[in-house]
C-alpha cells in the first residue's frame, strides 16, 4: 500500500516538472505553422478580392455618373436656348436661326432684352429684365452659339463651357412636318444628338432630343 502511494507521489512530481506521461510540449511544430499561415493567406486573398471588385465598381460607377451628369448639363442648356430660338415680340429684329453650313453646330438670335438697367438693380440686361426689348439685336444673350471646342460643348466662346468630356454634336433641323429643312427660315424644331466619354474612354453614351422652337 505504501508502495502505490509512494508510486502516485513521484508521478505528480514527475508531472510537475513537465515529465513523464503527463508531459505537454509549448509553442507550435513547422508543420501546424505552415498550415495556420496558408489558412491566413487564403483569408487575406479573399478579403482583397471582394475590396477590389467593389473599388473597380465603384469607380466604374462614378465614371458612369459622370459621364450622365455632362450630357444632362448640356442638353439642359442648348434645350433651354433653343426653345427660344426667333423669340421676336416686336417683328422687327429679324430673329432666327443663322445657317452654319454645318451639322455640329448652332446658332440663332432672339431679341429679348432693351440694353437698359429697367429694374434699377445696377445691372444691364439681367435674366429679370427679359421681355423687356427693343427690336433690335446685339443686346446681352441675344446672339446664341453651340460647338464643341476639343472635348468640350461651349456657349458663344471657346472659354464659356458648358459640359466637358462631350465626344460628338449633331444638330438636325426641321420643317413644320418633321423632314429635314434646308432654308432656316422654314425651321420649326432641331433634334439634338449628343455624346459624352468618360475621362478613362471606356465609357460612353448618347442622349437625344427633339426641340421645338416656341417662336417659329
Amino acid at each position: 500500500m505504501q508502495d502505490i502511494k509512494g508510486k502516485e507521489k513521484q508521478n505528480l512530481k514527475t508531472a510537475r516538472n513537465g515529465q513523464g506521461i503527463f508531459k505537454t510540449d509549448t509553442g507550435f511544430t513547422l508543420v501546424e505553422l505552415l498550415v495556420a499561415m496558408t489558412i491566413s493567406l487564403v483569408v487575406m486573398a479573399a478579403f482583397y478580392q471582394v475590396y477590389s471588385s467593389q473599388s473597380r465598381s465603384y469607380v466604374v460607377h462614378e465614371q458612369v455618373v459622370e459621364v450622365q451628369q455632362n450630357l444632362r448639363a448640356a442638353m439642359f442648356y442648348m434645350t433651354r436656348d433653343i426653345r427660344m430660338a426667333g423669340c421676336d415680340p416686336n417683328d422687327t429684329a429679324g430673329a432666327g436661326f443663322i445657317d452654319s453650313g454645318a451639322t455640329d453646330r448652332i446658332e440663332f438670335t432672339m431679341d429679348l432684352y432693351d440694353g437698359a438697367d429697367n429694374d434699377g438693380d445696377g445691372r444691364i440686361d439681367n435674366f429679370n429684365e427679359r421681355g423687356n426689348v427693343n427690336g433690335v439685336l446685339g443686346d446681352k444673350d441675344e446672339s446664341i452659339s453651340y460647338f464643341l471646342s476639343g472635348n468640350n460643348l461651349v456657349r458663344n466662346t471657346a472659354s464659356n463651357v458648358i459640359a466637358e468630356n462631350i465626344d460628338s454634336l449633331e444638330f438636325e433641323f426641321l420643317d413644320r412636318s418633321g423632314s429635314g429643312a434646308t432654308d432656316v427660315y422654314l425651321i420649326k424644331s432641331v433634334r439634338i444628338t449628343v455624346s459624352a466619354i468618360s475621362a478613362d474612354t471606356k465609357h460612353r453614351k448618347t442622349l437625344a432630343s427633339l426641340v421645338k422652337c416656341r417662336n417659329l
